[in-house]
Formats: structure tokens, sequence, C-alpha cells
């Protein structure tokens, strides 16, 4: 499969045996960037990846309560971008609406 071509901010979903697709997003590798809030509180030691691990890795901040990052190969089969899954997604909320408790 070829890596995907995602930039900066863009959603993907990270796919987990067992567990619905996670949102996250995708973050620069440039310490610096100061256009995405996220970067400011991604820890240090991802950042000290090779030029060459950065070629082959994604930065994410896993979306949740609490945002978690990590770090994902660009040829992983378990990550979906958002135009995979939009409609699919779409469709499960629309026939669950009115029924779900979000208390």
């Amino acid at each position: 499969m070829p890596a995907l071509q995602l930039s900066p901010g863009q959603l993907v979903f990270q796919r987990w045996t067992g567990l619905p697709l996670w949102p996250c997003r995708v973050l620069s590798w440039d310490p610096q960037n100061k256009i995405d809030p996220m970067q400011a509180y991604v820890e240090k030691t991802l950042f000290d990846k090779t030029e060459e691990e950065k070629e082959t890795l994604y930065l994410l901040v896993y979306l949740g309560p609490i945002a978690e990052f990590g770090v994902q190969e660009k040829d992983s089969e378990d990550l979906v971008p958002w135009e995979d899954v939009r409609d699919a997604l779409r469709g499960a909320y629309s026939e669950t609406s009115g029924r779900v408790d979000y208390d």
C-alpha cells in the first residue's frame, strides 16, 4: 500500500482492533510551528526523531477528552483518511440520531 500523503492539520482516523475509528490530526515535525495550538503540547521526545524517521512517520494528536500524541508509520494500513470514511460515518450517525444519549 502506498504511503498516505497527508499534510499537517489534516484529519485522519486510527483503526484499532475491537474499537471504533479514533480521530486524530496530523501535526508538523517543526516544533516551532505556531499555526496549530496543539503543537505547543507535543512532548519533546517525539521531536527527537532522525530526519530519516520523520520521512516515514506521521506525528499525530489523538483527539478525545485528553489529547494524546504519538507517531504512526506513513504506510500503516491502520490510518484511514477522512475522505475514505466520511460517508460511512455520516450514515452511521444519521441512523442513530435521536436515539443517542449524550449525557
